[in-house]
Formats: structure tokens, C-alpha cells, sequence
């Protein structure tokens, strides 16, 4: 674990950001929802947020569903994916399909968001023109959380912010290769690439898959400073459940992945296995029966970091409670290969 956190760290670093002096136009929003009743609250905030950056927006959803006509009232380009649409791809990736093929355009920029994320600042538009003339195909900003139901996973989901600002910007960035794969929320696009790559495949992590398509055409990407914010699960056992399907969708689709994955890769889940080995619970057992002093870091102040400086408004009951919950994903592998196939749609209400 603390091999991996060093290699990474050290790539992330020597990474930086570029930008042009004036925004792209040429930029779409494009959020996909189940628009059911449940997620109604969350989406009017993602539609407010977006609506202030003064990008157009699409609204891609199933027909039939709850929210139809309450969206048609809305400042937005309704997307409505008929129920006879067949294609391989399943849930989300479904729905992208069919947008890509009826209304992307190959010159533009597309950035996707759920119904549950959106971004905190606009630097994603000042680096699009600067990239784009560079010829490069795609970019993911980094994850920052926004506190649901649970104090726990909102804690537990800042290591994405950690896992973002270290390996995806080591990935995306340094190596200009997605050979961890994308976030969908957040994900920036340009058209010509989408159209070509498409989302017709059958995955129930269709951002991982498409990030290896993306590396077989060759194309770079590059990493975005701009933050996404998301909510976090409002339930431990959502929690497991949702990382147990991605852990499940990314073992299933490496069987078309890209040479370059097997190097990085099976690298990065194998450790992320061992993480308990890092964890605060694994200090105490050191005190108790003393191990060589490396193989606590710098892997293991990952957690530390996270809860004594980036979260310093949570109790301190709160903080060491998480700490003591860090390890809850590394038993995510033996969950999903329990886990029946599918997509599991984790609850977002407030």
C-alpha cells in the first residue's frame, strides 16, 4: 500500500494544469437520471447549480418516468429514450447510448453529471480550448463530496477526493492515459470521440469501459482542476453495496482491456485489497505486536490526513468512528462476488 501511495504521489506531482485565457462555447451539460420521485429534490439543486454557469444543459431519461412533465417545464433539452431502444447497453449506459447516436455533434464538448453531482467552480471551461487544440480527447475533475444521511460515508468518500488528487491525476494527467479508469460525474467529452467510442456495450460500470476503449483508439487526456460535487450514500450498506459494483463491473470488463491496463491496473486494486494494512485499526495491532515502521506510510496517514485536516467542522466522535470504519472497504471484493449481476441504484433522497 505505501509502494503504491509513493509512485502515485510522486507522478501527481510533477503534473500541472493548463488553461486558455478565454472559455470554450462550444459546451453541452448532460445529466442522466432515473427522474423518479425520490431523486427530486437532488436534481432541482443539480439543475439550479448548472443553470448559473450559463451552458446549456440536456436531461436524458427513460420514457415514462416520474419526473417527465415536471422536466419539460424546465430551462433545459429534454431527452426522452423510448422504451423500444435496443441496444447492449444497460441502465445509465443506455440512455448515453441512445444521446450519443441522436444528438451529439463532433465538434463539441459534452460533460456529464448525475443527478446528484455538478461542479464548484468553471476551470473545466478555461482548459477545454487550451486542450482541445492539443488534440485531446477527454478530461475528469476531482470528486469532492457533499454530506447525505450518513456522516460515515460522507467521511469514508473524501479518500475519493485522496484517490483523485493522487492516482487519477497521476493516470489522467502525468501518464495522459485513463488506466484507472473515469468518474462519470464530472466526465468531459469531445463529440467526435463519443460518437466514434460510443457507449454500446454491455457494462454495469460503463465509465471504466469506455476509458479502456478510449485507450485503445490512443487518444490523451488530461486532468481537470476543477472540483464535482456529489453526495454521498446515505447508508453504509449503500455504501458497500455501490463500491462492491463498481469492484464487480471493473474485474468483468478487463477482459477488453488495453495491454496497458495489466500494468496498472491489477497494481492498483491488488493494494487497495491490502488497504486494511494502512488503516488506523492496523496501528493499534502494530503498537501491540511492533512491525517494521515503513508499512504504516505514507499509506497509512492517508486516513489520518483526511480526518484531522479535511474535515475539522466533523465531532471528534465522528472523526474517530470513520477511522475505525476505513478499512469497510476492503471487504467490498469478497461482497461482490456475492453480489447477484445488475446495477444497483443507491438511495439519493434527502
Amino acid at each position: 500500500m505505501s509502494l503504491k501511495v509513493t509512485i502515485f504521489s510522486v507522478l501527481s506531482v510533477v503534473y500541472r494544469h493548463h488553461k486558455s485565457t478565454t472559455k470554450a462555447q462550444n459546451v453541452w451539460f448532460v445529466v442522466t437520471t432515473i427522474a423518479s420521485i425520490k431523486v427530486k429534490d437532488s436534481l432541482v439543486e443539480v439543475l439550479s447549480v448548472l443553470d448559473s454557469f450559463g451552458v446549456p444543459t440536456y436531461v436524458v431519461i427513460n420514457e415514462g418516468s416520474d419526473l417527465t412533465e415536471w422536466l419539460a417545464k424546465k430551462n433545459i433539452k429534454l431527452i426522452i429514450v423510448p422504451k423500444d431502444y435496443t441496444t447492449k447497453a444497460i441502465a445509465k449506459g443506455r440512455a448515453l447510448d441512445y444521446f450519443i447516436k441522436s444528438h451529439v455533434h463532433d465538434k463539441d464538448w459534452y460533460v456529464f453529471f448525475d443527478d446528484d453531482s455538478y461542479p464548484l467552480d468553471d476551470e473545466f471551461l478555461y482548459e477545454i480550448p487550451y486542450y482541445e487544440q492539443r488534440g485531446y480527447a477527454g478530461a475528469n475533475g476531482n470528486l469532492f463530496p457533499r454530506r447525505g444521511k450518513s456522516v460515515f460515508t460522507y467521511i469514508l468518500d473524501n479518500y475519493r477526493f485522496l484517490d483523485d488528487l493522487i492516482f487519477f491525476r497521476a493516470t489522467q494527467g502525468t501518464l495522459r492515459h485513463p488506466s484507472l479508469g473515469f468518474h462519470g460525474e464530472g466526465l468531459i467529452l469531445k463529440g467526435s470521440v463519443l460518437k466514434e467510442i460510443g457507449f454500446g456495450f454491455k457494462s454495469i460500470t460503463e465509465d471504466f469501459r469506455f476509458a479502456m476503449e478510449l485507450c485503445k483508439k490512443g487518444y490523451k487526456t488530461w486532468h481537470s482542476s476543477t472540483r464535482v460535487s456529489f453526495k454521498s450514500p446515505n447508508s453504509i450498506r449503500d455504501f458497500i453495496r455501490q463500491r462492491a459494483r463498481w469492484f464487480k463491473g471493473i474485474t468483468q470488463d478487463t477482459r477488453h482491456a488495453h495491454f496497458s491496463y495489466f500494468f496498472i491496473l491489477p497494481f492498483h486494486l491488488g493494494l487497495s485489497c491490502l488497504g486494511f494494512f494502512g488503516s488506523f485499526p492496523f496501528l493499534i495491532l502494530a503498537i501491540i505486536h511492533p512491525i517494521p515502521f515503513f508499512i504504516l506510510f505514507p499509506a497509512g496517514t492517508a486516513y489520518w490526513i483526511i480526518c484531522v485536516f479535511i474535515l475539522p467542522k466533523a465531532s471528534l466522535r465522528d472523526k474517530l468512528l470513520s477511522v475505525l470504519l476505513s478499512p469497510v472497504e476492503t471487504i467490498v471484493p469478497f461482497y461482490a462476488m456475492k453480489m447477484k449481476s445488475g446495477f444497483y441504484v443507491i438511495d439519493k433522497s434527502n
